[in-house]
């Protein structure tokens, strides 16, 4: 029973997260010279949801923490959100053609992530016509952007992972579970 109510803590306990984090981010991160480091958490945890959930769990909240840094923003409607679910789709993708092993893997997938990102944000302002101004700043923050957000990987990664232990997933439990669930409905309760 602890553990049904710890793995329903999960999803909340990561949107709280986030909301700390992008206010840490966005309080520390506000000056000229670092502003041009920037680590992008949301995508940090994008790219966690795309390797380590269910596509539903995943991509539900990926949405959800997209709408909230959407509502948090000053980009036109659906920027944000269309970007973050490219990057969440495009991380399933290579999840399920590439062998993506060990912890040095997802630091760059995060790299090519973040990279990707920035494209595909340049690409739907693009296809509002409202790239004009911003292609140049996209291009000019590219690699910066990619190379602080792996590196802030290097510690948000291992700490999602014990929360990830403490709270969601344990394999022999998740097996037994599922399995109590399919006796379940094969005797009709």
């Amino acid at each position: 029973m602890t553990r049904i109510i710890l793995r329903l803590l999960n999803g909340p306990l990561m949107v709280l997260l986030f909301c700390l984090g992008v206010a840490a981010q966005t309080s520390l991160f506000i000056s000229f010279p670092l502003n041009w480091v920037q680590p992008d958490l949301l995508l940090l945890l994008v790219v966690w949801f795309s390797l380590k959930r269910d596509f539903t769990e995943g991509g539900v909240l990926t949405l959800i923490l997209g709408g909230i840094a959407e509502s948090h923003s000053s980009s036109p409607s659906g920027v944000l959100l269309l970007s973050y679910m490219t990057v969440y789709l495009g991380v399933r993708l290579a999840s399920k053609l590439l062998v993506i092993p060990d912890f040095h893997s997802w630091i760059r997938l995060t790299l090519v992530s973040s990279a990707g990102w920035k494209i595909a944000s340049l690409l739907v302002l693009a296809y509002l016509d409202k790239a004009a101004a911003q292609w140049q700043h996209t291009l000019v923050h590219l690699i910066p952007g990619a190379l602080a957000t792996g590196i802030v990987g290097l510690w948000i990664y291992p700490w999602l992972d014990r929360l990830d232990r403490l709270t969601h997933k344990n394999q022999q439990m998740e097996q037994r579970l599922s399995d109590d669930l399919r006796l379940l409905e094969n005797e009709g309760l």
